[in-house]
């Protein structure tokens, strides 16, 4: 009797080892957005049949999502400009450019908290064609993994339409629900959130709106969350927040905001513009002091807010600044931080004030007397350009123009690699050379070598960390030490022995070692943050081989089963077999 019940244990624990091992089980083990595991089984209908549950997250999805996000800005106030040249339309984005494109913008009712279109050509047919919703949706037929999404806000929108929505919880919900109206009404992917002013009062904003703004991004991630489980349509909810930092810790609960959001675009640009006095670039990827802030230092202050890399995206400006030169001597117009006053002329064909779109820059540079620079440490250009064709650039008619450029775009790209982050927000499209207008580059130079360094082999995060300093490599006809009163940034006198390499053979562009510089010569930064993605890489590349090769396998059992089964034979069968060996000793014994 001992025996046929310990035979009995047996094959009662073998036919439940051979079942749990059925590939036919419609078992789902995946990862949800809090990275927590949810299992998911068939559930028994009324009638005893068993019906699949709905699971969420299926595979293709998880193999649509791109390595890095390619986010571009689409204004629709692009079309009603006067020029036919500065007008973009949705036939002129190749579909493939971008991963993801937020249409700018939408409107929010302040009565009914709706979302409405916020132009009469986006919804209606007139001299500039079709509706403009439909038209960049049409660019989903082409590329099917393209996700577009409506943006809401912006830097021009007033505080007024988010402290309605946050003034209690039903008006919170009657928001949200407008929000899923409007995107299947339009067929969009999801929402952006542009509202830069949460917790700035002097914006309009409410004194609690920073608390308010992280249930608002709660709620629609759970109701965008809830929608998926109800028709499989997963919505993506994104926001777009400013780089400085008094306004980051003003406005947003950085830690919590970055857990229910899909990503967040970093305006890593305007670090200089029409309100300053004083020449500066518009998105230096790294600071020449530790008192102008940087692309750097803009996203190492998110990470230590607590927003994980793989969410962050930095921004890349596709425009340019320019700042009108007082008159200096010409050693004196190369300055970062010399006296100057904003350009507010409308540019001729965006008709922006204080702004130039790439093609408006290369035109320019074409077009008039103009010199161009590299600065190798903030690594971006800029240029002076004279309107005088004659002009020794020693006049106030000298523009000096903080611009991108493909190469300072791919550095950025280059640099969101080493730093694990989501991707990248261009801003925007129609501030590219979009029809290779002028700069000869092709369309959309500069986004382009965004894709392409993206698509790229990756670079090991330990690359270039170790090389030196870089210099600012400029020409000797205009930099001259023999100027006592010429200065090239505002911490001219700790950098003047730098700069005088410049006249005793270091004009090829080759990099000086760290050693070399002067001892207070700011470097690039080399926070903790950076630090701890150097000592732990080897560490962190082995587990994501292994992850990989096990997703991998997991990810084609189920598109070849039809099914999620994401638990391999290969980690149960082993397992089965030693419980097997070990009942037959127990039955021996």
């Amino acid at each position: 009797m001992k025996l046929i019940t310990r035979s009995s244990v047996f094959i009662f624990v073998l036919i439940n080892l051979i079942s749990s091992n059925d590939y036919d089980s419609p078992r789902v083990e995946i990862l949800n957005s809090d990275n927590e595991i949810e299992e998911n089984y068939d559930e028994m209908t009324e009638n005893g049949e068993i019906s699949p549950k709905k699971s969420h997250l299926v595979p293709p999805y998880v193999l649509q999502e791109p390595d890095y996000k390619r986010v571009c800005i689409y204004p629709n106030w692009s079309i009603l400009r006067d020029s036919n040249m500065a007008k973009i339309f949705p036939e002129d984005i190749p579909p493939d450019l971008c991963t993801h494109i937020h249409f700018a913008y939408a409107n929010i009712d302040v009565r009914t908290l709706q979302l409405v279109p916020s132009q009469f050509q986006d919804i209606n047919s007139g001299d500039h064609g079709g509706p403009i919703y439909e038209r960049i949706i049409r660019l989903r037929e082409t590329n099917p993994n393209l996700k577009i999404l409506i943006s809401i806000g912006g830097w021009f929108a007033k505080s007024t339409p988010f402290n309605q929505i946050l003034i209690s919880d039903a008006t919170r919900a009657r928001f949200i629900q407008n929000v899923l109206y409007f995107l299947k009404k339009w067929n969009f992917d999801g929402l952006d959130i542009q509202w830069e002013y949460p917790g700035d009062i002097e914006y309009g904003a409410s004194s609690d709106s920073k608390i308010r703004f992280t249930y608002l991004i709660k709620y629609l991630y759970k109701a965008f969350r809830d929608e998926y489980k109800q028709s499989f349509k997963k919505y993506i909810l994104t926001a777009f927040a400013p780089a400085d930092e008094d306004r980051i810790d003003a406005g947003y609960q950085v830690r919590i905001i970055c857990k229910y959001l899909d990503y967040i675009s970093i305006a890593t640009y305007d670090y200089t513009g029409p309100y300053d006095s004083k020449t500066g670039y518009n998105s230096p990827l790294y600071s020449r002091n530790q008192i102008s802030n940087s692309v750097n230092s803009s996203v190492n202050f998110w990470l230590e807010r607590g927003c994980p890399s793989k969410k962050i995206l930095l921004g890349i400006p596709t425009y340019a600044r320019a700042f009108k030169i007082i008159k200096r001597s010409n050693s004196n117009l190369l300055f970062v931080g010399i006296e100057s006053e904003p350009y507010v002329s409308p540019s001729v064909y965006t008709s922006e004030e204080g702004i130039l779109s790439y093609y408006e820059v290369c035109e320019l540079m074409t077009n008039k007397e103009s010199r161009v620079y590299w600065d190798d440490i903030a690594e971006v250009p800029f240029a002076i350009v004279s309107d005088s064709a004659n002009s020794d650039f020693d006049s106030s008619s000298n523009l000096w123009i903080s611009y991108e450029d493909a190469r300072s775009a791919r550095k950025k790209v280059e640099y969101a690699k080493k730093m694990s982050l989501g991707g990248v927000s261009v801003w925007s499209l129609d501030m590219d050379d979009f029809k290779d207008m002028f700069c000869n580059l092709g369309s959309f130079p500069i986004i382009e070598s965004v894709k392409e360094e993206f698509e790229h082999k990756i670079t090991l995060i330990t690359d270039d960390l170790e090389k030196a300093q870089p210099t600012m490599v400029m020409s000797t006809d205009i930099i001259s030490t023999k100027d006592v009163d010429g200065r090239l940034f505002e911490n001219y006198d700790s950098d003047k022995e730098y700069y005088e390499s410049f006249n005793t053979g270091s004009l090829n562009g080759d990099s000086k070692s760290s050693s070399q510089l002067p001892e207070n010569m700011p470097e690039k930064s080399n926070d903790s943050v950076a630090n701890k993605v150097q000592d732990n890489y080897e560490i962190l590349k082995k587990k994501m081989k292994k992850f990989k090769a096990i997703r991998e396998i997991k990810l084609v059992a189920c598109l070849d089963k039809q099914k999620c089964s994401l638990n391999s034979s290969s980690q149960i069968v082993p397992s089965s077999i030693f419980l097997i060996i070990f009942l037959l000793t127990i039955i021996a014994i």
